[in-house]
């Protein structure tokens, strides 16, 4: 009988004994191996994407917890680079806008030289802006009445978000009318009866935008004669603009550390959203907050000036190659800008790389500038590199050929673009129109089959000397970049019947 208990005890033990081995971590160290082939028990020394981290009897050790959190929050910084492009490049365009001018809120400035075009990201360099900020906490309810006329013009908030298109391809559909804006805390229907269009912003901080489409100071001048902006509540209708100021200036997103000063600055003053609750919450353990000073520690400091400068080349990166697209014309390197829904979202995702690639290097989205109707609108093109698949460089001279017959009822333009600021390439021109090409520019070369040749380069050197007038000047050791723009597109655009080639390098 005691043999038999002593069986039993010896043959439970085994079981006890035998299931522990299987679960017990492992308590001895072992030499260097990958986190993917890590069962992460026990105490282990392990390779990992963030360098070497340890385990000591299965607890991150101290150094490793220090790592990790660093990590962690060096990629949330990062990421909330590409998520605020939106309201950076609104914010960065406003504080330059009224550094520079002297301007306002709402007092508006006349974009027609080449400096003053040249402080905006990817300025087109055709069509006039003319851009205000109007402010709801301190005006109130706005007041637009848009004229008649051949017009595109939007109102967008402050996460460019389109709040309205007027002109063309507005509710007025270019026959004018009067708008009211009201802020996100309005009751839209308390204003039904004081305009012809009302809308409602969902923050506070406003961009009034206007596009004078027919060429010439006297068309501006038309325009601003006309167009009224005031505060529903002001019966002084008066409308301040700022003409040919001519001055030098940036409106480029800063980077690293001043970056997050510039959105904590953007987001004061508005309501959140809830989908972008996640980056708030992010932005909070950073200590950048509506209402409350940004105080950030050193160690915070450090974080964001790196965290701040990997964003900034994701997005640059993300804008280059950008994986969840593919080029418009099949074998080429052409892509068709906007490529997400202008409201950014749907019913089932959020477009953060899609929409950071646009608003990296360009501002605003209208319905109108993503059209897919023929005769109405705007679309762009762009590319980073050449027919040999390599990027473009201000140092090299290239040739493109735009074949004959664009698909357009109204013109097309090609403007080159520096990779650094995003603005208009700051070189030796001195005169607005040099720093674009489009149909309507009687200086330019055609070739016998209505086609014509575009030529950039660091100077003309190889560039055929009857060819002069349809070069643009890049500059050596600073990357580069298009924007291909049709007004009014066709439906050959559409269904790729006319199609662009890529760029091709002079050798």
């Amino acid at each position: 009988m005691k043999s038999k208990n002593l069986l039993f005890i010896i043959f439970a033990s085994s079981i006890i004994l035998t299931g522990y081995s299987q679960t017990k971590p492992n308590k001895v160290s072992v030499a260097n191996k990958s986190i993917i082939n890590s069962d992460l028990i026990g105490s282990q020394k392990l390779n990992s994407a963030i360098g070497t981290i340890e385990l000591d009897n299965t607890f991150p050790t101290d150094e490793t917890m220090k790592r990790i959190y660093e990590v962690r929050d060096i990629q949330r910084a990062s990421e909330i680079v590409l998520w605020s492009l939106p309201t950076i490049q609104f914010q960065a365009w406003k504080e330059g806008q009224e550094n520079a001018f002297g301007t306002n809120g709402p007092e508006f400035v006349v974009y027609t030289t080449l400096k003053e075009n040249t402080g905006i990201v990817t300025s087109n360099a055709t069509t006039p802006y003319i851009f205000g900020w109007p402010d709801l906490t301190k005006t109130g309810p706005i007041v637009i009445e848009m004229p008649a006329g051949n017009y595109a013009s939007a109102i967008m908030d402050w996460w460019e978000y389109p709040v309205c298109d007027m002109g063309l391809t507005g509710p007025d559909k270019g026959n004018g009318g009067k708008y009211v804006i009201v802020g996100p805390n309005d009751n839209a229907e308390d204003f039904k009866d004081k305009g012809d269009f009302i809308f409602q912003s969902r923050t506070n901080k406003l961009s009034v935008g206007f596009r004078v489409l027919e060429p010439g100071d006297e068309a501006i001048k038309e325009f601003t004669d006309i167009v009224k902006v005031y505060p529903l509540k002001n019966d002084n209708h008066d409308t301040k603009f700022v003409f040919k100021a001519d001055k030098d200036w940036y409106g480029q997103a800063p980077i690293g550390l001043k970056y997050f000063e510039m959105l904590h600055r953007a987001i004061q003053n508005e309501p959140v959203r809830d989908r972008d609750k996640a980056y708030m919450e992010w932005l909070h353990y950073f200590g950048i907050m509506d209402g409350e000073p940004f105080e950030p520690s050193e160690n915070i400091k450090n974080i964001l000036e790196e965290g701040g400068r990997l964003g900034e080349l994701t997005a640059r990166a993300n804008a280059m190659e950008p994986y969840f697209a593919k080029p418009y014309y099949e074998g080429t390197n052409w892509y068709r800008l906007i490529d997400f829904p202008i409201e950014q979202e749907d019913s089932v995702r959020y477009y953060t790389d899609e929409r950071a690639a646009w608003f990296y290097e360009a501002v605003t989205t209208t319905k109108g500038m993503k059209t897919e109707t023929p005769g109405q609108g705007q679309v762009y093109l762009s590319t980073k590199r050449d027919s040999d698949g390599d990027f473009l460089k201000g140092g090299e001279t290239y040739k493109l050929t735009i074949p004959a017959n664009a698909p357009f009822e109204q013109f097309w333009s090609l403007t080159p673009y520096s990779e650094h600021t995003r603005g208009l390439i700051r070189s030796e021109i001195t005169e607005f129109i040099d720093a674009n090409r489009d149909s309507r520019d009687e200086r330019l070369v055609f070739n016998d089959d209505g086609s014509v040749d575009l030529y950039f380069g660091p100077d003309d050197s190889k560039v055929p000397s009857e060819f002069h007038n349809n070069w643009m000047q890049t500059n050596i050791d600073e990357g580069w970049f298009p924007y291909f723009r049709l007004y009014a597109p066709k439906k050959e655009f559409f269904d790729k019947s006319w199609k662009l080639a890529d760029i091709e390098k002079i050798k």
